[in-house]
């Protein structure tokens, strides 16, 4: 196969602006030019349906002063696109609407390659990573990662997984979907794994009620039930301590 030297200039320069990439870690926005005083929560899912977006959601809204929701994922496979209360209209990529205090932002593309995060600065930014992996400026002091999975086995085998590839010096917090951990069968205890047993026994978990109409509709522009407000308070909560 012949290749001309055009083709070979627009490979370098493809090589040159990181096109040649297909890990979606490397393309994550890094909301680096926040306010020193900021706070950034990362939410990342084990596994599909787990409610990740919801959890983010659930976090930003409990804030009680504007915040801030980014959702990392290509504009198709959004959770989010019903949520908004008003739409603002597009901004350098990314499709902004507005709920409350809460200012959501999602890709306006099917790209998975995302659009450079918009300014701001707000004093919360949530980023719902869903199964994406975890980026690497994430790092210790950087942000919170709350990770978010189902009360299964298969769920605490994922989030086994998931920890086992996560320094343990960043701060980590456990969503889990179902009973408290007080509660959970013997079946599913003896999936709990050396990683997320220390989580445990540092109180870093909290339990997200299942909520019926949800799982029916998909997040919506209605408000999010008390209990699911008070899920995301603890966590925030949770998140603020950690990072300090």
């Amino acid at each position: 196969m012949s290749v001309s030297i055009a083709e070979v200039k627009r490979a370098v320069q493809a090589l040159q602006t990181g096109q040649f990439r297909t890990s979606a870690s490397a393309r994550l926005p890094n909301p680096a030019s926040r306010p020193d005083d900021a706070t950034v929560v990362c939410v990342a899912g084990c596994l599909g349906q787990a409610g990740c977006t919801t959890v983010a959601l659930a976090i930003a809204s409990s804030a009680q002063s504007p915040a801030r929701l980014v959702e990392c994922c290509p504009g198709s496979r959004s959770g989010l696109a019903a949520a908004a209360q008003s739409e603002l209209g597009e901004h350098h990529g990314w499709l902004v609407g507005a709920r409350g205090e809460v200012r959501l932002e999602r890709p306006a593309t099917d790209s998975d390659r995302m659009p450079a995060l918009l300014a701001a600065t707000l004093p919360l930014t949530v980023l719902d990573l869903g199964l994406a992996a975890i980026p690497g400026w994430a790092a210790p002091g950087n942000a919170t990662i709350v990770l978010v999975t189902r009360l299964s086995v298969p769920g605490l085998r994922r989030l086994e997984g998931k920890l086992a590839h996560l320094d343990e010096a960043a701060p980590l917090l456990l969503a889990v979907t179902g009973r408290p951990v007080a509660r959970w069968p013997r079946s599913v205890r003896h999936a709990i794994g050396p990683r997320t047993q220390q989580l445990i026994d540092a109180d870093r978990i909290v339990a997200v009620p299942g909520d019926p109409r949800l799982a029916m509709t998909g997040l919506t522009a209605s408000p999010l039930t008390a209990a699911l407000l008070k899920t995301g308070n603890q966590l925030l909560h949770l998140a603020k301590e950690t990072s300090t």
